[in-house]
């Protein structure tokens, strides 16, 4: 009984705790159930401009156009949408709690109100509301928002604040330009200027020096500047000295860029001691911004980092004709079909008599790797003195074009210009020798010739010291040309040196495109004391070139570090 009384005085003593805290609480105010809907709330879709007053007293202000919000304050920037959406979503739903009947400071300091966290002035067009936001502190850091002007008063969540603690680039258009794509490019120097120019998908260099640019490079160029991302805006204070800057056209850079409607001017002057690091200024707006990129820097060297290194981009299949002239020799080769080549050779002498030649197809697929292989080592903005160098002219004919090339070369350099480009060019590396057996008769020594649409699937070695046929791994034949084993000589019975006994057998399979396999099987033996150099094919006996004889040594030959190759030899 007794512990029963006690529970009830301790109930009562915590009722009159709760009541006497809530009258000093929130004794000044009343309950407004009717207030569903705030005054500014009905208005919102005619907003026209949103000002938002710091404590610290800086200010950050956005205004409505035709098709857009626009920060105006503390820069000129187009205002990220989706947070000004946010934002205004918020805003509409906000409801209130109570109405506040007391004017006193006191009774606004304990909202965080006096002194207020943020000002908002939201402007239609016809009617101003004031709103003022703070901060309790002792309750967690609790939000409220105030209007003074019909004195309701209400909590508002987490999402809010965070909004308002947004720094004011994060307001903002995230960056510098807003261009759908870009048609032209130029930037401009004190010393020089670079022009880029683009004509449906593919990309040009118009200056300093029409050199072929890699469209790709130049797309991906186009995506960094289109994307210059605001790092943030400079305060007066501290813009102030660069101002006086931009009007030095030493230290300034002017980058120019179009989409085909309009046109967008920066004026990039670089931070001091930070690399890639810019100050900005927009078609001579009064705002300045930072913003960091390696764009800038590749532009500037667009002839070095756009350039297009390959001189030749050929398949195969696409060719049609190619002549190659040279010392009074002319020599085209044509496809016949999928599987053959015909080449034609002319002495252009008196002689009219033309020489033909059988070749496989896959004996001219090397021909176009040489040739895709050319690269740029520099690009020649006046043309070289050629006088006393060997001429080599190239006419190539494809299903779309006919591009012309003519090289001049010597023991000491070779340069080449091609029919559709301005700039003579000095390619890495030229092997004349190499490049015009192609061009010349030769005794055919091929072992097997493989069809165009045939692609090697799996490669075997029986080994004399194992009998178990063992599939050799890729790596160990994917850089030799399978289908372009050539002899080195053909061999007659009398002229076979002694060799050993232990045979080696190589099994390679291919598959066309219909998936039907077929098996070449090629035998060597190694001479006596030697390396591995007898071939046999098809009842045919052969040298083997340099090539073959290293690769034959190194797939049966055990290697310390090579377990695959191992067991090739282990009895």
């Amino acid at each position: 009984m007794f512990r029963f009384g006690l529970t009830v005085i301790l109930t009562l003593l915590n009722t009159l705790w709760i009541a006497l805290f809530a009258y000093q609480r929130f004794g000044d105010t009343s309950s407004s159930p009717e207030i569903h809907t705030l005054g500014f709330q009905r208005h919102l879709l005619d907003l026209q401009s949103v000002d938002m007053k710091f404590r610290d007293g800086t200010s950050m202000c956005f205004g409505k156009t035709a098709s857009e919000w626009r920060m105006t304050a503390p820069a000129d920037a187009k205002a990220h949408p989706l947070v000004m959406d946010r934002f205004l979503q918020v805003l509409s739903g906000l409801k209130p709690k109570f109405i506040l009947k007391s004017d006193s400071e006191k009774d606004l300091a304990q909202y965080g109100l006096n002194p207020p966290f943020r000002m908002l002035t939201l402007q239609t067009s016809d009617k101003t509301y004031q709103l003022t936001v703070g901060k309790a502190m002792d309750e967690g850091e609790r939000v409220y928002l105030f209007i003074p002007e019909t004195r309701e008063i209400f909590s508002v969540n987490g999402e809010f604040l965070n909004l308002l603690k947004m720094p004011p680039v994060r307001w903002s258009f995230p960056y510098l330009l807003d261009l759908a794509t870009l048609k032209t490019i130029a930037l401009e120097t004190a010393q020089q200027k670079v022009l880029l120019d683009r004509t449906g998908a593919t990309w040009s260099l118009k200056l300093p020096l029409p050199v072929p640019i890699d469209t790709q490079k130049a797309d991906a160029l186009s995506q960094q500047l289109r994307y210059l991302k605001i790092e943030r805006f400079l305060a007066d204070e501290e813009a102030q000295p660069y101002r006086q800057s931009f009007s030095d056209a030493e230290q300034t850079l002017r980058l120019i860029l179009n989409d085909g409607k309009a046109t967008e001017t920066l004026k990039l002057l670089p931070k001091a001691n930070d690399l890639h690091t810019y100050i900005a200024q927009r078609n001579n707006d009064a705002s300045l911004f930072l913003i960091k990129t390696d764009a800038v820097e590749r532009l500037l060297h667009a002839p070095e980092t756009l350039c297009e290194r390959m001189i030749f981009d050929l398949g195969l299949s696409q060719i049609r004709q190619i002549t190659c002239r040279r010392q009074g020799v002319s020599t085209t080769l044509r496809p016949l079909d999928k599987n053959e080549w015909e080449r034609s050779v002319h002495v252009e002498t008196s002689d009219p008599s033309i020489q033909t030649q059988k070749v496989p197809a896959v004996r001219l697929q090397s021909l176009t790797d040489t040739l895709n292989m050319l690269c740029v080592k520099d690009f020649l903005p006046n043309a070289p003195n050629v006088s006393g160098k060997t001429r080599l002219e190239l006419e190539i004919t494809t299903l779309d074009d006919t591009l012309s090339a003519t090289v001049y070369y010597d023991e000491n350099a070779a340069y080449v210009k091609l029919s559709n480009q301005p700039l003579w060019m000095q390619p890495t590396s030229f092997d004349p020798e190499f490049f015009q057996t192609y061009f010349e008769f030769s005794e055919d020594k091929t072992v097997w010739k493989f069809n165009s649409n045939e692609r090697v699937v799996r490669v075997k070695l029986k080994s004399p010291f194992k009998e178990v046929v063992e599939t050799l791994s890729s790596a160990d034949y994917k850089d030799v040309p399978l289908a372009l084993l050539e002899a080195d000589r053909w061999l007659e019975d009398k002229d076979l040196p002694t060799f050993s006994t232990d045979t080696y057998t190589l099994f390679i399979t291919t598959e066309n495109d219909a998936h039907i396999p077929k098996t070449y099987e090629l035998t060597f033996s190694e001479r006596i004391g030697g390396r591995l150099q007898i071939g046999g094919y098809a009842e045919k006996k052969f040298a083997f070139t340099p090539e073959w004889i290293a690769f034959l040594f190194r797939i049966t030959h055990q290697k310390e570090n090579d377990d695959t190759l191992r067991k090739f030899l282990k009895p």
